[in-house]
């Protein structure tokens, strides 16, 4: 995957968020997961379909980190997401496609 990859939140796949929390439900795995402010943060963006360097770029905006540790952190989520099937990368069809 690559700075420019767009992904998609797959249809068994719900979120929402609260306050700073975001909490995901995945209804084919019967599980739910929660993210933290930067996280959710970072999901609301890639769910809309910003790509991981947009996101990098506009988190470091928000938060006092560097980008070395931001662009770690959030290829670190993005590939957990990805294993866990809570996003999924789009082809060059806009469908999307398995990890």
């Amino acid at each position: 995957m690559t700075s420019s990859t767009s992904l998609l939140v797959p249809e068994h796949v719900h979120w929402r968020r609260f306050d700073a929390e975001l909490v995901l439900v995945d209804l084919a795995a019967g599980e739910y997961f929660g993210l933290n402010d930067v996280g959710a943060d970072a999901f609301e963006k890639l769910a809309r379909g910003d790509t991981h360097g947009e996101v990098v770029r506009s988190l470091l905006d928000l938060y006092d980190v560097g980008q070395a540790t931001l662009e770690r952190d959030i290829s670190e989520l993005v590939e957990s997401l990805l294993r866990r099937g809570l996003l999924v990368t789009m082809d060059g069809g806009d469908r999307a496609k398995a990890p």
